[in-house]
């Protein structure tokens, strides 16, 4: 793999991927924040307000978890193009 500091290229690459971790993040979260809002709402006796909060939820989570994996990613272009091993 190039080294991502002196590719344009490899770099453009690298960022689309981390975007697309991030988005995948929250679409994943707003699926599961979805039935988490209908537990909270019925929990809470107010649908309108534990839907949002449950999706909310899930969005937040979703997009920590794509942020995290985009930062993986990086390291791992960072280290193949240092010669590492990976790891």
């Amino acid at each position: 793999m190039p080294d991502i500091r002196s590719d344009k290229e490899a770099r453009r690459a690298l960022d689309k991927q981390k975007a697309m971790a991030v988005a995948l993040g929250v679409a994943m979260g707003v699926g599961l924040g979805s039935p988490l809002g209908a537990v909270l709402g019925t929990v809470m006796g107010d649908m309108a307000v534990g839907v949002p909060l449950g999706i909310s939820i899930g969005m937040g989570l979703g997009v920590s978890g794509g942020v995290i994996y985009g930062v993986v990613l990086e390291r791992q272009a960072q280290n193949e193009g240092q010669g590492g091993d990976g790891t």
